[in-house]
């Protein structure tokens, strides 16, 4: 799995997040996203994610790939990944090009959602739902 934050957003939500959280599948790039109010949130968003995917596929996660970011570092997110059985791989820091597949998801699903919320003219608060949209489509 390929995993990223994207934010701060200059708005917040309707729900009040400023992030965003793509987790992208290796094998068949099925995608999903959690919208989360502050970096922290990302091991509560993780944890609610990790259940609603397994639960779906009835496969467990053998290998997360993400950026060196301090929130997927934390002791209690490397305690979940070691209780999962999961193999956590990071990027070198300051290279984002290594995390290539969840860096242009995010940039992609931002233009689709702006694309959207320019062309219909809706309020900027909309933006999680748009992107919610946009991982859908």
């Amino acid at each position: 799995m390929h995993s990223d934050l994207g934010g701060p957003i200059s708005e917040p939500s309707r729900g009040g997040a400023l992030y965003f959280g793509t987790f992208t599948d290796d094998f068949s790039r099925w995608t999903d996203v959690v919208f989360l109010q502050k970096k922290s949130d990302v091991l509560a968003g993780y944890k609610k994610w990790l259940n609603k995917a397994q639960l779906h596929t009835g496969s467990t996660i053998m290998v997360l790939r993400s950026d060196n970011g301090g929130e997927y570092v934390s002791s209690a997110f490397k305690a979940l990944q070691d209780k999962n059985g999961t193999t956590h791989q990071t990027t070198v820091p300051d290279t984002p090009q290594q995390n290539g597949v969840a860096e242009r998801l995010n940039r992609v699903l931002l233009e689709m959602a702006r694309t959207m919320m320019r062309h219909k003219d809706v309020d900027q608060d909309l933006w999680a739902d748009a992107i919610q949209t946009a991982v859908y489509i």
